[in-house]
């Protein structure tokens, strides 16, 4: 009897949401946590308001970039709408979009807190809605304004998963339609490969949580949200190439194996999802042992393994875990569009992890039969989250800030470097950007931008000799630079000579 009960109390749902009356209802009831959930939230990234833009914010948030709001609005891609809006509103000012971004944060956590309440326990959905609010992997979705893009992709995932779900509870076609209409206008409105994501996600949903076995009629349904898929890749095709070359530019990924890029995807997200300590913008330049390697590929047989003994017997506990998979799938692709791991691509799979950590902990609660035992082990978990997404929260204050903290933990990525040698030399200390551009080069030798910026600042600072020695190797690396073409040329034409 105890077992079954305990069973019955995880995965019983804690709301019978099937029509607006009884949303507003569920929200209205619950109105008490919202207003925590709003406190926590804020309290956690108040210190993030008072952040600077920092990396690709600088020029795409900044006068960099030609601010026109009738003219951006007829782009419909929402972060120049939110930046053109927010530069009419209140100037250049990051401030503004930092409150917008902690604002799509507790948005999702509602969103979030209405999906599983219709799957799982009040427990389960009140701790993993806890935990995701805090968790320290969102920090770089949240913190930093360029990842606002991620938000509102978590915003339209959350807002499908709920529309679906009430759609299979109801059997009312005019949720299927929600379904589909936010479905389109995420693929309009948000720029980008995580949007498609949606589409496995409701997938996974309909054939695991509401499905006891495959049911390819139930899933036809879905079939309609094909077509603006497929439109969606005809008409951002130039985007999708343009960031295939760049990534392949930036990490030389087409020398790098799928058998090792698919584990290591895999291992870093499972990784950070369970202990999110050493959080960095780049993870990507850690040489990779013969160990490590192995402990990759060991955990993602562990999951796949997982995945198929458990098919039949626990498809909750799947579909979860394929869900959290789906969520960064662009991550997994053997065409890559993305990184191999980046924080910001695990925002959803943060809210999956969340429920099974919770149901895990609800579950030795009930077995342990000690009173209070999940909720005690919730609230350190929750401390423990919450100091380090403030500490994260200090290294996004400023472009220095950043790239020190990135090279601290990150001391093998030459980009990191890179970058903050051109701080250095923004600062006005020729000296310390010097270095940093130099130890780039040492540790990517063949790095065009590290060595094109290195001729620059020699170049700036009257070092003529060693400023054309790096503009030539930089052109060689990268012939089609017309910048330093240019700088070369001014080099040249200093010294009497021609190109």
């Amino acid at each position: 009897m105890g077992k079954n009960k305990s069973k019955i109390d995880s995965y019983t749902p804690y709301a019978d949401i099937t029509s607006i009356a009884k949303l507003k209802a569920f929200l209205f009831h619950h109105l008490d946590f919202m207003i925590l959930l709003a406190i926590l939230t804020f309290v956690v990234y108040a210190n993030s308001l008072q952040g600077a833009f920092v990396s690709d914010d600088i020029g795409v948030y900044t006068p960099g970039e030609v601010f026109s709001t009738p003219l951006t609005l007829k782009t419909f891609a929402f972060y120049k709408v939110l930046s053109a809006a927010n530069s009419a509103l209140f100037g250049f000012t990051p401030i503004p979009l930092h409150i917008v971004s902690v604002i799509l944060h507790l948005t999702v956590a509602v969103l979030f807190f209405i999906f599983t309440s219709m799957f799982f326990s009040k427990k389960v959905a009140m701790f993993s809605t806890t935990l995701f609010i805090v968790h320290p992997l969102a920090t770089e979705a949240v913190s930093w304004i360029s990842g606002n893009a991620y938000l509102i992709t978590a915003v339209a995932t959350f807002a499908s998963l709920t529309s679906y779900s009430i759609y299979k509870k109801s059997s009312k076609k005019s949720w299927l339609f929600v379904t589909y209409a936010i479905f389109t206008a995420a693929l309009v409105f948000i720029r980008g490969s995580h949007v498609l994501v949606i589409l496995p996600m409701l997938l996974i949903l309909d054939q695991f949580l509401f499905e006891k076995k495959f049911n390819l009629k139930s899933a036809l349904v879905l079939l309609p949200l094909i077509i603006p898929a497929l439109f969606y890749l005809f008409t951002m095709r130039s985007l999708i190439e343009f960031r295939v070359q760049s990534v392949g530019l930036d990490l030389d990924q087409a020398k790098t194996s799928y058998l090792v890029a698919l584990p290591y995807s895999l291992y870093m997200s499972a990784k950070f999802l369970i202990f999110p300590w050493k959080l960095t913008l780049y993870h990507d330049a850690e040489p990779i042992s013969q160990t490590l390697l192995f402990v990759m590929r060991a955990v993602a047989v562990f999951i796949l393994g997982f995945i198929i003994f458990n098919y039949k017997k626990h498809r909750t506990i799947v579909g979860l875990t394929l869900m959290a998979i789906a969520s960064f799938a662009y991550m997994l692709s053997p065409i890559q569009v993305a990184w191999f791991f980046a924080e910001r691509y695990v925002y959803i799979a943060i809210g999956m992890f969340a429920i099974l950590l919770s149901l895990l902990l609800v579950k030795v609660e009930e077995k342990e039969k000690t009173r209070n035992l999940a909720l005690v082990i919730v609230a350190i978990i929750t401390l423990f989250y919450s100091t380090r997404t403030i500490m994260r929260n200090s290294d996004w204050r400023t472009n220095k800030r950043l790239w020190e903290a990135t090279v601290r933990v990150a001391p093998f990525s030459a980009r990191a470097y890179n970058n903050l040698g051109d701080v250095y030399f923004k600062e006005g200390d020729a000296k310390a950007s010097i270095n940093a551009f130099k130890y780039a080069l040492e540790l990517d030798p063949n790095y065009a931008d590290a060595t094109h910026n290195l001729g620059n600042i020699y170049y700036q600072t009257g070092d003529l000799e060693n400023a054309e020695l790096y503009m030539r190797k930089a052109l060689e690396l990268n012939p089609n630079s017309q910048i330093t073409k240019q700088i070369l040329e001014a080099i040249l034409k200093r010294t009497g000579r021609a190109l």
